[in-house]
């Protein structure tokens, strides 16, 4: 979480208010990430190894040779992509709250 609203602030040029909507809305949409067995991130899982499997089986042959568990790596990259795709959003976000 810390790793999101670091990345708001950091867009918004640490404008706290905005941020806080941002975040707001943010948490809305990743909600299921957090609840109870955290099935959002559970299903993300599972189709995350199907296309490791299918796309690039020698990289998922290797991460199971070093017996490193998804559990352990793909929230990481899961939200390395959200924030990568966030900004444009963002970006439309803050233009829109400036610009109304």
């Amino acid at each position: 979480m810390n790793f999101i609203a670091k990345f708001i602030l950091e867009v918004t040029d640490f404008a706290e208010k905005e941020s806080y909507v941002i975040f707001s809305y943010v948490l809305s949409e990743i909600r299921g990430f957090y609840y109870d067995k955290f099935p959002l991130l559970n299903a993300y899982s599972f189709i995350f190894d199907k296309i490791l499997t299918k796309q690039f089986p020698k990289i998922r042959s290797h991460f199971m040779t070093l017996e490193i568990p998804q559990e352990h790596w793909v929230d990481k990259w899961i939200q390395t992509l959200f924030t990568m795709r966030l900004s444009i959003c963002i970006w439309f976000s803050v233009h829109y709250c400036y610009s109304t």
